[in-house]
C-alpha cells in the first residue's frame, strides 16, 4: 500500500505541532474549564472500484484553543500520506468542507492505485479504505482524541491508529514527560514489557517472541493516551511485515510511576 514502509507513523503524529512538556503549575491557580462542543461530518464514495469511507468528529464549538488544536491533530491525520501545499486555515470552521475537500483526495489516490494494481496483475479486486477520527473520553480534566486508519487491496492491508490526549487546563498534549516521574525508567520499561508479554507471547495466539528490552524503549518513545482504564499505547512495528502492538496499562500498574499532575487524571 501507498507508503505503508513508513515505521511506526503514529509517532510522526503526536509529535507534530503544540506539544508541550506540560510543566506549568499547578499550587494555587484556578484550573480552567474548557467545553468543547463536536460534531461527525462523513463523506463515502464507491464505485466498484474503490470505496472510501472518511468520518471526523469535528470541534464545532466551546472553547477555540482547544479547538484549534484538535483541528491541527486532525489535519495531521489527514495529510501523513497526502502532500498538501493548500491553506487548510479557511477549514477551520468548516468540517463539511473539509470531509468534502479529503475525501476525493482519498478516492483519487485510490483510484491511481488500483489502476496500477490491475494493470500489474490482471485482477481487479476492490481498494477499500476507512478514516476515522472521534472522541473516546471527555471530561473536566482531558478529552482524548482517537484517530483509525484501515487499507484494504487484493494483496494485502494495511491498519493504524493514534490516540492524543489533551489537557482542559491549557489544551495541550499530553506525553511521557507530563505523565512519568521518569518516562525512560526501568520500571516502567518492566511494566511495558511484562504487559506486551502478557499480550502477544503467551496462550494458543502468541505471535511474538518475548520482546527486549531496545524494543520496549523504542516503543516509549511514542506518547500514551489517556484512557478512563489506564495509558493506552499503540506501535507498529517491522519493516517489511508489519505489526501493531496495542494495549492498555491499567492505572493500578502505573501509579506510583506517574507525576502528581498525572495522577489527578485518573
Amino acid at each position: 500500500m501507498k507508503k505503508i514502509f513508513l515505521l511506526a507513523m503514529s509517532a510522526l503524529v503526536v509529535l507534530g505541532c503544540n506539544s508541550k512538556s506540560n510543566t506549568s503549575q499547578q499550587g494555587d491557580e484556578k484550573k480552567e474549564k474548557r467545553e468543547l462542543k463536536t460534531e461527525v461530518y462523513k463523506y463515502e464514495n464507491s464505485n466498484g472500484q474503490v470505496s472510501v469511507k472518511l468520518s471526523i468528529e469535528f470541534p464545532v464549538g466551546g472553547d477555540k484553543e482547544l479547538g484549534d488544536n484538535i483541528y491541527d491533530f486532525i489535519l495531521e491525520g489527514l495529510t501523513y500520506d497526502h502532500d498538501c501545499s493548500d491553506d487548510l486555515d479557511e477549514y477551520r470552521n468548516n468540517g463539511q468542507g473539509l470531509v468534502d475537500l479529503f475525501g476525493p483526495w482519498k478516492k483519487d489516490d485510490l483510484q491511481e492505485e488500483w489502476n496500477s494494481y490491475t494493470e500489474d496483475t490482471g485482477e481487479e479486486t476492490e481498494f477499500s479504505s476507512s478514516t476515522k477520527f472521534s472522541v473516546v473520553e471527555d471530561n473536566d480534566n482531558y478529552i482524548t482524541y482517537l484517530w483509525e486508519s484501515e487499507s484494504f487491496n487484493g494483496a494485502d492491508g494495511f491498519w493504524m491508529k493514534n490516540g492524543v490526549t489533551f489537557l482542559k487546563s491549557d489544551c495541550s498534549r499530553v506525553t511521557n514527560e507530563y505523565l512519568f516521574k521518569d518516562p525512560t525508567s526501568q520500571e516502567l520499561v518492566t511494566v511495558l514489557r511484562n504487559d506486551l508479554i502478557e499480550r502477544y507471547c503467551k496462550g494458543e495466539e502468541a505471535n511474538w517472541d518475548e520482546p527486549d528490552e531496545a524494543t520496549v524503549k523504542d516503543l516509549l518513545e511514542i506518547p500514551f493516551y489517556v484512557t478512563p482504564k489506564g495509558l493506552a499505547y499503540y506501535y507498529r512495528r517491522g519493516l517489511v511485515f508489519f505489526q501493531n502492538v496495542e494495549g492498555v496499562l491499567p492505572w493500578n500498574k502505573v501509579k506510583g510511576l506517574l507525576t502528581d499532575e498525572a495522577q489527578k487524571l485518573i
